[in-house]
């Protein structure tokens, strides 16, 4: 049975810490004001100008100070806790286990209009919180694939974790589709797709699964049957972008190349030949898309990025983790040479960290007005970073960097 519960954030542990930074920010005023003292006597003051700016809202799971959390020896012992921060305050802590129905894995938490949500499938229930505190509870076991909150209400698309118990697109835990023996396209951490296998195009929900072999769209609050020339043998992405559905396919008849098909029209091949590619995505990009693949070369993987029927290719030895999209500008996160690498400014420059870093999933990587933003988990003692615009700073944060949002807000007085 489905509950809406409405308690406050009282497992929340509010904390007025701070995140220990290494400079005084990225971040710049937008009000093109400067400080006035002219002398004058009036009493009266002009009301204050809004000063807006870039913020970051950063989740971690973070450990007691002093703990190794990389050789984690005491496992199970030492409790983690969910943390989030706008810049450098600390906001909440949550803590994790099976007891608090909270993960401390990274995939089953996020971060959505400044708020921390988590989900979590205990032995009977799936439960979602926000900063904390129960704000649903239905009787059904998933595993969430898609994420996002409209207009204060929270939408998920679940796979349930019973043999044959199929997908269910909810509403506050509303059960509004439900499909017995499917399977959902796509993952939560899809590189570009904030919300994972379940968004919104033109403002209509969409999300693609499969039953069988037979592959299809919702959208519109209609399901669709996605009809290819021939049965692919290979499926990498379905998505509906600007009103249209665009299948990313491999078929027989072409053995290697994958295909793009728009709203079953005839298949688009990325290459001409037989050159193998996988690692198919697409990267949205409000109305436009790009499209990643790639090819095996003599040095390991050749990455290309495809876009109004060319192809770039990305640097050599480069391989991406992901790439993010705004504003007609590609970046990516990823490796070379063996170091984390960052691109900025369209992919025109490639900036490496020395180090042993991660990048623990996709939800670590945002693009904003086609600026790169990323987070780093530092290794071996390396501090965690904070990448913008092509700027790093550290974060003194003892664990593990989790997810980021990046928001243009009005700065209080106390932090302007």
């Amino acid at each position: 049975m489905k509950k809406v519960l409405t308690a406050l954030a009282t497992a929340a542990v509010l904390a007025a810490g701070c995140m220990k930074w290494n400079d005084d920010g990225f971040h710049g005023r937008r009000d093109g004001q400067e400080g006035r003292d002219d002398g004058s006597k009036d009493t009266l003051a002009p009301p204050p100008v809004p000063v807006f700016d870039t913020v970051l809202y950063i989740s971690a799971v973070e450990y007691p100070e002093g703990y190794d959390w990389v050789r984690d020896t005491a496992s199970g012992l030492v409790e983690a806790r969910i943390v989030l921060y706008r810049d450098s305050v600390k906001l909440l802590e949550v803590p994790t286990g099976f007891s608090h129905d909270v993960s401390p894995s990274p995939d089953m938490h996020r971060i959505v209009d400044g708020h921390l949500y988590t989900y979590f499938p205990n032995d009977s229930q799936t439960v979602i919180k926000r900063d904390g505190a129960d704000i649903i509870r239905y009787d059904v076991r998933e595993v969430i694939k898609g994420f996002m909150v409209e207009d204060g209400h929270v939408h998920t698309l679940g796979q349930n974790r019973e043999v044959g118990g199929g997908i269910a697109y909810r509403i506050d835990g509303e059960e509004l589709f439900l499909r017995r023996n499917a399977t959902v396209i796509g993952e939560p951490d899809d590189g570009g797709w904030p919300t994972g296998a379940l968004y919104k195009d033109r403002e209509a929900v969409a999300f693609a699964y499969k039953i069988g072999s037979i592959y299809y769209i919702y959208h519109d609050g209609q399901s669709e049957e996605i009809r290819f020339h021939e049965s692919p043998s290979d499926l990498y992405d379905i998505r509906r972008v600007g009103g249209k559905t665009y299948s990313l396919a491999r078929f027989k008849s072409y053995a290697y190349s994958p295909a793009m098909i728009c709203d079953f029209e005839g298949p688009v091949y990325f290459h001409e030949g037989q050159m193998k590619t996988a690692g198919c995505g697409i990267i949205p990009d409000g109305s436009d898309f790009s499209i990643k693949h790639s090819s095996p070369s003599g040095s390991g993987a050749s990455w290309y990025l495809w876009s109004n029927g060319f192809n770039k290719s990305v640097q050599a030895g480069f391989i991406p983790y992901d790439f993010f999209a705004s504003a007609g500008c590609v970046d990516a996160v990823g490796t070379r040479n063996g170091s984390i690498c960052f691109t900025t400014g369209g992919m025109k420059k490639y900036i490496s960290v020395e180090g042993n870093y991660r990048f623990t999933s996709s939800r670590c990587g945002v693009s904003l007005d086609g600026k790169l933003y990323a987070l780093l988990t530092g290794m071996d003692d390396y501090p965690n970073l904070v990448i913008a615009d092509g700027r790093v700073r550290s974060a003194g944060v003892n664990g593990v960097l989790t997810g980021l949002e990046v928001r243009i807000e009005e700065r209080s007085q106390s932090s302007q």
